[in-house]
């Protein structure tokens, strides 16, 4: 599948509704960093380590340093790193302990798997690939069953089967160093006569402030979108089912999960993001199900493809970050108090910017990490914002 024909993003956030105020941005990079063939995702470890899965080279690149305040970053021994085929994904966890340094975990769309990479001493040479469903999309890593050890998540991508998989670490990885330290199932998403292509995931707490849940938004849905998001709830031993499918429109694909500290609330939303511009928001009741869509905000900027949210203001709200895919743009919402959703500012990137990350970098407040898959770079701009 051609990458540049994604047609859209979600993000899972919390007490979002959608009125506008002003606010600015400065707009030019602090640094900009060159990585493989056509970059498709990016994670930002606890280390300030900018990680980038690399969909055309099949491979990580993987930068040391930090922003404190003047950024310097350099590629670390080894770097890149080879993976599946075609990866288009990228997490990071606790996937050989459950304390230390964290692991990655790519997905690789072409080679139907997975490939984790194991971080020893700072370094990412020890690797080994997992199956997967086919055309496998989008990764997440979380304790799915509460025993320390990071499980991971995969969408994939296909017509024929739409379905998740869920990889449960049996918490022997550091000495097997194979997929048999993983037990796969497979959460179908299928619904009789219809053609679903999940495409994004996300962690969300849905249930309650503790559960551990999951989003899946699908690129297609065959039913004029009515199935287009779903929500898959953890029986709390890493067991997931399907509990309601919910209407975004058409072209769906990518998912974050954020929490609404500011204002109190203690479970997640989630909020889709269309190729048109607009996001629509699904208001959690409290306890899992979802009113929604609220009534679209159609300023997400032109081509909204891949959406994050972090708290950039840092009064507890979260804050929308989308990438504008033919716009060469991302653009920034802000939350505010009262439930106010900030007006847009949209800032020049490089070409198809095609994932991007919000997190400190070492300059005490929160920072935003680019992927630009036109350019093979990566671009920094650093907060406050």
């Amino acid at each position: 599948m051609n990458v540049r024909s994604k047609l859209a993003s979600v993000v899972a956030l919390s007490g979002l509704l959608m009125l506008a105020v002003a606010s600015a941005f400065a707009a030019a990079p602090a640094a900009t960093l060159p990585v493989g063939t056509a970059p498709r995702g990016v994670v930002v470890l606890p280390n300030n380590d900018i990680a980038v899965a690399n969909g055309g080279s099949n491979n990580v690149t993987v930068y040391r340093g930090g922003c404190t305040p003047a950024c310097s970053y350099a590629q670390i021994a080894g770097s890149p790193f080879p993976v599946g085929t075609g990866p288009t994904s990228i997490a990071r966890g606790h996937i050989k302990s459950t304390t230390g340094a964290q692991d990655l975990v790519t997905a690789n769309f072409n080679s139907n798997d997975v490939t984790v990479l194991l971080n020893a001493a700072g370094t990412f040479a020890t690797r080994f690939n997992v199956p997967a469903g086919p055309s496998p999309e989008t990764v997440v890593v979380a304790d799915f069953n509460n025993d320390g050890f990071d499980d991971i998540a995969v969408t994939n991508a296909t017509g024929a089967a739409p379905s998740v998989t869920i990889l449960r670490n049996l918490g022997n990885c550091a000495a097997l160093h194979s997929a048999a330290c993983f037990a796969p199932t497979t959460v179908s998403l299928a619904v009789p006569g219809l053609v679903l292509l999940p495409w994004g995931l996300a962690v969300g707490h849905f249930q309650s402030a503790s559960s551990v849940d999951l989003v899946v938004s699908n690129y297609y849905s065959s039913d004029l979108g009515g199935h287009s998001a779903a929500v898959l709830f953890n029986n709390g031993s890493g067991a997931f089912t399907v509990n309601a499918y919910y209407n975004a429109g058409f072209y769906t694909p990518y998912v974050s999960a954020g929490r609404d500290t500011g204002g109190g609330q203690t479970v997640d939303d989630f909020v889709v993001s269309q190729y048109g511009g607009a996001l629509y928001v699904f208001l959690n009741n409290g306890s899992g199900s979802f009113t929604g869509p609220v009534t679209p905000l159609p300023n997400a900027g032109t081509t909204p493809l891949a959406i994050t949210h972090g708290q950039l203001t840092g009064n507890g709200r979260p804050d929308v970050v989308v990438t504008n895919y033919t716009a060469a743009a991302m653009t920034i919402l802000t939350g505010a108090a009262g439930g106010v959703f900030g007006s847009p500012n949209t800032i020049t990137v490089g070409k198809y910017p095609d994932a991007v990350a919000v997190s400190d970098l070492g300059n005490g407040s929160p920072d935003i990490v680019v992927v630009n898959q036109g350019d093979n770079n990566i671009m920094i701009f650093l907060g406050p914002f």
